[in-house]
């Protein structure tokens, strides 16, 4: 009695779902499917009845096969599934997640799967858009760090090192007349030292000249040279097969993700050592950083250290890549990224190889 109720009350819920529902047996036949199916497929519920999902022949082969053995899994397993695949119906092509759930039957093994098919077509808009958007700013922010950056170089440091000449000169005929002077005269020459070196360093984060004219390998080792002498952590760089030119936008990538997890390694790991690996297949580019720092429980993390580790991924997502952190409270921390990449890239015109000596 039981059961029968259960079963009135589960068709009455799944007539009413906007989502399309359906049952599946062990033979992968279809014993149920609610009336949202009609207006997805163009088919009514009674057209699917005894017949599988390739016999319906509603889906491309690699969708079919997708969906079927995801199925089988579920009815192996008796573990939950969920799964999203593209469906061209007859209103066009629809984003669909479905949730694959075990039915048991009173010996407890599974008897039926049972699926929820949800369109979020326009949740897949909404974040592509939101992906192009979000593109969209970190161009603009990178013309305006290289515009920046090379004002900094061609007009502040220019100025500065033409005081710094200027002062020398005034300060060995001042220095001349007026010993007591001499203190003075170099605290200031000091301070124009640090004034340069700070503005250049500057200039460099923001978008330094080597990435463009030699690419991301020779901007990466003067970057870990300056960290490691700025730091004093050692850094050990391990490189396989990466000695070559990728698309601009992914050397850029890349060297900003290096930046923000080194960035984060200086403030937040109180770490004594990095180990830095690149390596690149045909068409795979792939970075690994792991420090020997104090970690962090990813469950837990600060909300700079937070807001980070979300700028780094979503750089990572624009590029189809991947990332992944791996931490545990004093075992450091372990950043795996992996960039598609073309296995033959020729730099564009105005971004040839050029040698230590800027030599094209």
């Amino acid at each position: 009695m039981k059961l029968r109720y259960r079963e009135q009350q589960f068709m009455i819920l799944a007539e009413h779902s906007p989502d399309i529902i359906i049952r599946i047996d062990r033979q992968l036949c279809h014993v149920y499917v609610n009336s949202a199916i009609e207006k997805t497929t163009g088919l009514i519920p009674e057209k699917f009845i005894g017949k599988t999902i390739k016999e319906l022949g509603l889906h491309d082969p690699e969708t079919c096969c997708l969906l079927e053995n995801s199925i089988r899994e579920v009815l192996e397993t008796g573990k939950e599934r969920e799964i999203e695949f593209i469906f061209h119906s007859k209103i066009g092509s629809l984003f669909c997640n479905a949730s694959l759930i075990p039915e048991l039957s009173q010996d407890g093994s599974v008897e039926f799967v049972l699926g929820v098919v949800r369109d979020i077509t326009e949740k897949k808009e909404g974040e592509e858009l939101l992906r192009a958007y979000s593109n969209f700013i970190t161009t603009f922010k990178e013309m305006e760090y290289q515009r920046i950056s090379r004002e900094l170089h061609d007009s502040v440091i220019q100025l500065l090192g033409s005081a710094q000449f200027r002062f020398q000169d005034l300060s060995e005929k001042i220095l001349k007349e007026d010993r007591k002077s001499q203190c003075q005269a170099e605290r200031v020459k000091n301070l124009l030292d640090e004034a340069i070196r700070e503005t250049r360093r500057i200039a460099r984060n923001m978008r330094p000249p080597t990435l463009d004219d030699l690419g991301i390998m020779p901007a990466l080792r003067s970057f870990i040279e300056e960290f490691s002498d700025r730091t004093g952590i050692v850094v050990t760089l391990n490189l396989l097969n990466a000695e070559r030119r990728y698309p601009e936008e992914i050397e850029l990538a890349s060297y900003r993700l290096v930046q923000e997890a080194f960035s984060n390694i200086e403030k937040h790991s109180q770490a004594s050592c990095v180990n830095f690996s690149i390596s690149c297949t045909e068409t795979l580019l792939t970075m690994t950083i792991q420090d020997n720092g104090k970690g962090f429980d990813p469950a837990r993390k600060t909300t700079s250290r937070g807001f980070g580790l979300i700028g780094m991924k979503e750089r990572v997502e624009i590029l189809s890549g991947s990332i992944s952190f791996a931490s545990t409270p004093g075992h450091g921390v372990t950043i795996h990224v992996c960039f598609p990449c073309p296995p033959s890239y020729p730099p564009p015109e105005g971004r040839k190889i050029k040698d230590s000596h800027g030599r094209a």
